[in-house]
């Protein structure tokens, strides 16, 4: 079998339902991965194999209240190559700089002042 993309709508209002949500998808068997998408980050895309996306829809509806079914897609494998090698310049750390402070000596005299 093939690993199927799936994009499911699922009308969340808060983190609470988005986790709740997230937590029935996973939970089906054979799904591989699954994340949130969409600007207002109501869509829900699973990668799996094996797992029947009318019927987690049909559960979502159940247990959340409006889900719908957006697309069922085969999932493109990501190959990418790395022709190029990039080379950082090397970090070079120092140790900052000890600053040594002197008490002047006029400050070591004793006092003048009459009122001290």
């Amino acid at each position: 079998m093939m690993k199927k993309k799936m994009v499911i709508r699922v009308y969340m209002n808060d983190h609470k339902t988005r986790c709740k949500a997230l937590k029935i998808a996973v939970s089906q068997q054979g799904v591989s991965s699954a994340g949130v998408e969409g600007a207002d980050r109501d869509q829900i895309v699973l990668i799996g194999e094996g797992v029947d996306p009318v019927d987690l829809t049909r559960l979502l509806r159940k247990r959340l209240g409006c889900a719908e079914l957006i697309s069922v897609a085969d999932a493109e494998e990501k190959k990418e190559k790395k022709s190029s090698i990039t080379y950082s310049e090397p970090i070079y750390w120092s140790v900052p700089p000890q600053y040594v402070y002197e008490v002047p000596a006029r400050y070591n005299e004793p006092c003048l002042c009459s009122i001290m």
